[in-house]
C-alpha cells in the first residue's frame, strides 16, 4: 500500500500493483567490525590517497602558474624612480621597461635581469607516480583494465590482467547484479496489471535482437495467468562478447582445418558487418549439400533420440532424393542438349559435305573450261603451225620449182637472145643505112622513106604445175615483163 500521512492521520491511500517498494539498494563492500556492519563504497578506502594527490596536482600547478612571475634581480639606483612599473612586470601588458645604467668602478652594468625558473620538483612528481599506483593496489583497477596501453601486448595477456581487476571487485559486480535481479522481481510481480490489454510489445533477444511480440490476444498469450522469473547474467556487453567470439573463431578457423571444412558459415555468422547473414546461409546451404545432416539442428534435452536419428535419416534421404532427381534432370537436360548438339553437328556436317561437293563441281567445272580451253588453244597452235608448214613447204616447192624453171628457161632462152642481138645489130645497120639514103635524097630533093620500129620477139609464155597434198594444184606462169625481166603468176585450182 501507499499512504500519504501527517502527524496524526492518513490523507491518501492506494493500492500499488507491486510486491515490494520499488526502490534498490545496491550494496557496495560489506565487513562485520566488532558486532557492527560496515558499508562502503569504493571510494571510501582511497580518500586519503585522492587528497593526498589533490594536493600534490595542485603544488605543482602553482609551480607552474609562478613561472611566468619570476623574479628580477637588478643593480642598486637601476629601478629607481620606476619601482612601481617593475613591481608590476610579471602581470603587466606593457611592452617595455625604463632603468636607469648603473656603473661599478667605470665598468657599466648589465641590465635587469629575470631569474629562472626551478620548474616542477622531482620530489613532486615522484609523489604523483606512487599516489597511483596505490590507487591502482588498493582499488584492483590497473591501467589494462582502463584501456591503458603498458607492457601487454597480446590480447591474452591484457584480458588476464583486466581480469585480475574484475575478481578484486567481484564483489561490487556480485551486489550488484543481485540488485538488478530484486528489481526485475518487483517489476514482475506488476506485470499483469501493467500489461492488462492487447497489445503489441519488443522482445531483446540473446544478441540484443529485437523482435516483436503480440500479447493479450486471441491465442491467449498474455502477463495475466503464470508466473515469470528473472535471471541476471553480468560480464561483458553483447557487442564486447560478439567481438570476442569473432575473434577467437577466426583464430580458430585459421588454424584448425577441420573447422575450415565444417563451419564456415558459424565463422561468418559470428562477424559484425554488412550481408554476413546472407553470406552464412549460402555457407550453410553449400555445407549441407556437401554433408547431408552436418547443419542439422542438435537434438534438445528429453528428446528421444532414435526418433531424432531417424527424422535426420529421413531428412538426408530426402535431400539425396532431391539431390538423385536434380542429377537426373541435370543428366536428362544433358543429353537432350547432347542430342541437339549431335543433330546440330550431323546438319552442319551435311551441309559442310553439300558445300564441299559444290566446290568440287564447281572446281571441275573450271578445270573443265581450263582443259577445254587448253585444248582449242593447242589446236589453233597445231593448225597454226600446219598451214605454216604448208606455206614453208609451198614456198620452198615453190622456189624450187622456179629456180629449175629459170634455170630451164634461160637455158632455152639462151640461143633466141643471141640470134635476137643479132637481129638488133641488123635493124641498127639498116636504119643507118635508111638514114644515109635519106640524107643523100634529101639533098638531092627527095623526101626520105620512114619505115615503122619492128616489135621485139617476144619468148613464149612457160608453165609450172605443183601439187600440194594431192587434192589441190597450184600453176604457176613465167612470162617476160619488156624490161629484161619475167613475172610469175600462180593460181591454185582442183586437181
Amino acid at each position: 500500500m501507499w499512504y500519504k500521512i501527517t502527524s496524526n492521520e492518513i490523507l491518501e491511500s492506494e493500492e500499488l500493483p507491486w510486491d515490494a517498494i520499488p526502490i534498490v539498494t545496491v550494496i557496495g563492500k560489506e565487513d562485520d567490525v566488532e558486532g557492527k556492519l560496515s558499508l562502503k563504497g569504493l571510494i571510501r578506502d582511497i580518500k586519503q590517497l585522492l587528497r593526498m594527490y589533490n594536493w600534490v596536482i595542485s603544488e605543482i600547478a602553482e609551480i607552474i602558474s609562478k613561472a611566468a612571475k619570476a623574479k628580477y634581480i637588478a643593480a642598486e639606483g637601476q629601478i629607481e624612480d620606476n619601482e612601481d612599473e617593475w613591481a608590476s612586470m610579471n602581470v603587466s601588458d606593457d611592452a617595455t621597461v625604463t632603468y636607469k645604467p648603473a656603473t661599478f668602478e667605470g665598468h657599466l652594468l648589465p641590465t635587469p635581469q629575470q631569474m629562472p625558473s626551478a620548474g616542477i620538483p622531482a620530489g613532486l612528481e615522484q609523489q604523483r607516480v606512487d599516489i597511483l599506483s596505490d590507487l591502482e593496489a588498493i582499488t584492483g583497477i590497473n591501467q589494462a583494465k582502463l584501456g591503458v596501453q603498458s607492457n601487454e601486448t597480446s590480447g591474452v595477456a591484457i584480458r588476464a590482467r583486466a581480469a585480475q581487476g574484475d575478481n578484486s571487485n567481484f564483489h561490487y559486480i556480485s551486489h550488484f547484479t543481485d540488485a538488478i535481479n530484486h528489481e526485475g522481481r518487483v517489476e514482475n510481480s506488476a506485470l499483469h496489471i501493467v500489461y492488462d490489454t492487447a497489445r503489441t510489445i519488443t522482445i531483446m533477444g540473446k544478441d540484443d535482437e529485437e523482435s516483436l511480440k503480440a500479447i493479450n490476444g486471441r491465442d491467449g498469450v498474455g502477463l495475466g495467468t503464470g508466473n515469470f522469473t528473472t535471471t541476471v547474467s553480468v560480464g561483458q556487453s553483447s557487442n564486447s562478447a560478439k567481438e570476442e567470439q569473432a575473434s577467437g573463431m577466426m583464430e580458430m578457423f585459421t588454424k584448425v582445418g577441420l573447422v575450415q571444412e565444417t563451419a564456415a558459415d558459424l565463422v561468418v555468422g559470428s562477424q559484425d558487418w554488412v550481408g554476413k547473414d546472407a553470406l552464412a546461409d549460402r555457407l550453410k546451404k553449400a555445407l549441407e549439400m556437401q554433408s547431408p545432416g552436418l547443419t542439422a539442428d542438435i537434438i534438445k534435452d528429453g528428446e528421444d533420440n532414435e526418433v531424432a536419428l531417424l527424422q535426420n535419416q529421413l531428412q538426408q534421404m530426402q535431400q539425396q532424393m532431391q539431390q538423385m532427381q536434380q542429377q537426373a534432370q541435370q543428366l536428362q537436360q544433358a543429353l537432350e542438349k547432347s542430342n541437339a548438339d549431335k543433330n546440330a553437328a550431323e546438319q552442319q556436317k551435311q551441309k559442310n559435305e553439300s558445300q564441299k561437293l559444290q566446290i568440287l563441281a564447281q572446281e571441275i567445272g573450271i578445270k573443265k573450261q581450263e582443259i577445254i580451253a587448253t585444248q582449242d588453244i593447242e589446236r589453233q597452235k597445231l593448225e597454226h603451225e600446219e598451214k605454216k608448214l604448208e606455206g614453208d613447204l609451198v614456198k620452198n616447192n615453190l622456189d624450187n620449182a622456179t629456180r629449175v624453171e629459170i634455170a630451164d628457161r634461160n637455158n632455152q632462152a639462151e640461143v633466141p637472145k643471141i640470134d635476137l642481138e643479132q637481129q638488133k645489130v641488123d635493124i641498127s645497120k639498116s636504119e643507118a643505112e635508111t638514114n644515109r639514103m635519106a640524107a643523100n635524097k634529101a639533098d638531092i630533093g627527095v623526101p626520105p622513106k620512114v619505115e615503122a620500129p619492128k616489135a621485139e620477139p617476144k619468148a613464149a609464155p612457160t608453165n609450172v604445175n605443183l601439187t600440194v597434198n594431192g587434192s589441190k594444184v597450184k600453176e604457176s606462169t613465167i612470162e617476160p615483163n619488156g624490161k629484161g625481166g619475167y613475172n610469175v603468176k600462180t593460181v591454185e585450182v582442183d586437181k
